[in-house]
């Protein structure tokens, strides 16, 4: 199941796994398809975190979209706990 959740300028976030709490993304380079990595719950931190693959490089551009879409995965999940979702 990949379902495309949102687009950049250089990279595709995919929801690849729904967890009964939590679920998996994927992100791909736009141009070549090839995998940077992967979103995903770390609960030690409670907190969404990213996983790059090993040899992915990135500007600031892509940190700072990366980083965005974190954000907004964390905002959403707090949200959700503090309303008993």
């Amino acid at each position: 199941m990949m379902k495309k959740v949102k687009s950049t300028k250089y990279m595709d976030f995919y929801l690849v796994e729904k967890k009964p709490k939590t679920n998996v993304y994927q992100i791909e380079n736009k141009k070549s398809g090839d995998v940077i990595g992967i979103i995903e719950w770390y609960s030690w931190w409670r907190q969404y975190i990213f996983k790059p693959e090993f040899g992915c490089i990135f500007n600031d551009t892509c940190f700072k979209e990366i980083a965005e879409f974190l954000s907004e995965l964390n905002k959403n999940h707090k949200e959700k706990a503090n309303q008993g979702i």
